[in-house]
């Protein structure tokens, strides 16, 4: 977990709305553990790099790296996202609940930005997001805002 261009893309990447493709239930047990999920890197778009694990007793926690060009700015931004929270599986939807997010700005350009890039991660505690299949190696899930389908790999511990 996807963040709206500084309050609009940046969430759209990291957590997100979608909508159903798939018919049968997704298998819960399929679903617990650590995901490692990134985007495909772009020069001039938001790219990420994290980790999100969904416990069995419902918490998650994740861990990402966000680093993109800013319109009309020399040079780019990276951060360091963690956030912690809730999550429940129905159907074929996962319910994410944020509720602790730490922004840490990696580089100087970054630490102007960090007001307005927190705010936009804030401002999403709560998503939904589609899985389209998921094994004990793989998950695609589709998230809105998002026209590509996410392709994660599964950690293990």
């Amino acid at each position: 977990m996807n963040i709206k261009i500084l309050s609009v893309a940046f969430l759209g990447f990291v957590l997100a709305a979608c909508s159903s493709t798939t018919s049968k239930p997704i298998d819960r047990d399929l679903f617990v553990g650590t995901w490692h999920c990134a985007s495909p890197t772009h020069a001039d778009e938001l790219n990420f790099d994290g980790k999100t694990t969904y416990w069995t007793d419902g918490l998650l926690d994740g861990t990402a790296i966000f680093d993109g060009q800013m319109p009309d700015v020399d040079g780019r931004f990276l951060f360091e996202v963690n956030i912690q929270g809730t999550w429940e599986l129905k159907h074929n939807k996962v319910y994410e609940y944020i509720e602790s997010v730490s922004v840490e700005p990696l580089n100087e350009l970054s630490k102007s930005f960090k007001p307005m890039f927190t705010k936009a991660i804030e401002s999403n505690d709560e998503s939904v997001s589609t899985v389209l299949s998921v094994d004990s190696e793989y998950l695609f899930w589709h998230s809105q805002g998002n026209a590509s389908v996410d392709r994660c790999e599964r950690v293990l511990n």
